[in-house]
């Protein structure tokens, strides 16, 4: 079944994986509306040590109303494989990151990742976020970013590139008006 998480804003209410971890998800780890306003719970997911996330047709995570869906922290590794990843707006419209580091490096091989702005923000720039002055990497070889070209990420600067070399993106207007980049082999 869907978990969701505390958003108790404490540290010991924190969803942590702390040791190096293969997590399949097969359902959806969520989190409350407005969890993005807390000064210390505010991710669904911190990872901690080197991780793999495996998901199923309905797995992932879906966060609400400002929260970061996950952090990844200086000295963790991550492979995302596949899986929905979305975060929510808050009542202003705010939404954070959908996957967010501090630090390592995440390499992302499948997937749809999607942030909802709602109506106030239309840059979409934080779908994938690289702390400014951190070290690390993001290496994009798949998946699906609505409104997010991974091949240019403004967040980082005009014209930053996560997509790995010999892979590309195909671009896919929506008929609502989204545009979906997909990264593919080239």
């Amino acid at each position: 079944a869907d978990v969701e998480v505390s958003d108790v804003d404490n540290i010991a209410n924190r969803t942590i994986i702390s040791k190096p971890t293969t997590l399949q998800l097969n359902k959806k780890i969520t989190s409350p509306y407005e969890m993005g306003n807390n000064s210390t719970n505010f991710t669904a997911l911190l990872v901690a040590a080197d991780t793999t996330i495996n998901a199923g047709e309905d797995g992932g995570i879906d966060t609400q109303g400002g929260a970061y869906g996950i952090n990844v922290l200086s000295g963790a590794n991550l492979v995302i494989k596949d899986g929905y990843f979305t975060v929510g707006a808050d009542k202003n419209g705010d939404a954070n990151s959908v996957i967010y580091t501090t630090g390592d490096n995440i390499v992302i091989e499948g997937g749809f990742f999607r942030a909802d702005y709602g109506d106030n923000y239309t840059g979409r720039y934080y779908v994938l976020n690289q702390n400014n002055g951190n070290p690390g990497t993001i290496t994009v070889k798949g998946g699906t970013f609505v409104n997010f070209n991974p091949a240019n990420c403004k967040a980082e600067g005009e014209g930053t590139n996560f997509v790995a070399d010999g892979y590309g993106v195909v671009t896919t207007p929506q008929a609502n008006g989204d545009v979906w980049y997909t990264v593919v082999p080239q």
